[in-house]
């Protein structure tokens, strides 16, 4: 049974790339904290990991988008005020 798959993977199957160990992390603690489809160790198909970066992704440009705003109206707040 390779990589945790209860069937053998089909010959010339598609190969997935080798995940890092930070990668492997932040995919557990989403897994745990959001295991809406039972994703408990199980092995994410290249459709999964693709949808994963998305996410990923996605969190990491809203986060810096609101650090921005937040950055920007301290900027214009301590302006009118001078």
């Amino acid at each position: 049974m390779p990589n945790g798959y209860s069937n053998p993977a089909p010959p010339g199957g598609v190969k997935l790339k080798k995940r890092t160990r930070f990668r492997m992390a932040v995919s557990r603690i989403l897994r745990s904290g959001f295991n809406v489809a039972g994703l408990k160790k199980t092995d994410l198909d290249e459709n999964a990991e693709a949808a994963e970066i998305f996410v990923l992704t996605g969190i990491l440009v809203t986060l810096l988008t609101i650090a921005a705003i937040w950055f920007g109206l301290q900027q214009f707040l301590e302006a009118m005020h001078q």
